[in-house]
C-alpha cells in the first residue's frame, strides 16, 4: 500500500502545487470563519449577585474568564440587557474612560460630552453629574448616581481594593480589542 506522501512525491510538481495551494486556501478560510465566529467579539459579563441597600455587588468576566469584582449604585445601576462598550475622551475626567452606550436617555455620548460642562442641574436646586454609564475607578458608590460601574477586588460589602490595577488591565483589553476592529459588548445579568 502506497502512502498519501509517496503519492503525493510521484505526481507531477504542477500538481502538486496545485494541491498545496488548495489545502492552503481550505486552512485560511477555515480560519476566517473561526475569526469571525469567534473572535469577532469580545463579551464582558457583569453577574450582579448581592444587592443590599445603596450597594449593588457583582463579578466581572471577560469570555467566561473571571477578572474582578464590580460595585454599582442600586438607585442608579443601568438596566439587565447588553450595551456596547466604547473609548472616548470624557470632559468631566479629562481622561480617555470606558463608556457604556446605554439607551436611558436617547442621547449618544458624543452629543452629552459635547454638552457637558462637568455638572447638570436635576432639580431646581440640587447638582448631579450627568448619567453617563461608565467603567471606572473608585473604592465605594455611596454618593454616585451617575450609572458607574467600579472595578477592583472585593474587600468587604460596598468596599473595593485595587481598583486602578483592575480598572489598568480592563482598559488595556478593551483598548486593544477595539484596535483590531472587534466589537466589545457588555451583557448584565442579574
Amino acid at each position: 500500500m502506497v502512502g498519501v506522501k509517496q503519492m503525493v512525491t510521484r505526481l507531477p510538481r504542477l500538481l502538486r502545487l496545485l494541491l498545496m495551494l488548495i489545502f492552503y486556501l481550505i486552512r485560511v478560510e477555515h480560519m476566517r470563519n473561526l475569526n469571525k465566529n469567534n473572535f469577532s467579539i469580545m463579551k464582558i459579563l457583569i453577574k450582579r449577585n448581592l444587592a443590599k441597600g445603596e450597594v449593588t455587588e457583582g463579578k466581572l468576566y471577560i469570555d467566561d474568564i473571571f477578572i474582578c469584582d464590580t460595585l454599582e449604585n442600586t438607585h442608579s445601576c443601568l438596566p439587565a440587557g447588553s450595551y456596547p462598550i466604547s473609548i472616548m475622551k470624557c470632559k468631566q475626567y479629562r481622561r480617555n474612560v470606558i463608556c457604556v452606550e446605554s439607551d436611558v436617555d436617547e442621547t449618544p455620548h458624543t452629543a452629552k460630552c459635547h454638552k457637558c460642562k462637568l455638572k447638570e442641574m436635576v432639580f431646581g436646586n440640587t447638582v448631579m453629574p450627568q448619567f453617563c454609564g461608565q467603567i471606572k475607578v473608585g473604592n465605594g458608590v455611596y454618593g454616585r448616581r451617575d450609572g458607574s460601574i467600579i472595578v477592583g477586588t472585593r474587600a468587604l460589602f460596598g468596599c473595593i481594593i485595587s481598583p486602578r490595577s483592575a480598572f489598568d488591565l480592563l482598559y488595556e483589553r478593551i483598548r486593544k480589542n477595539i484596535e483590531r476592529g472587534k466589537c466589545v459588548s457588555l451583557e448584565i445579568k442579574n
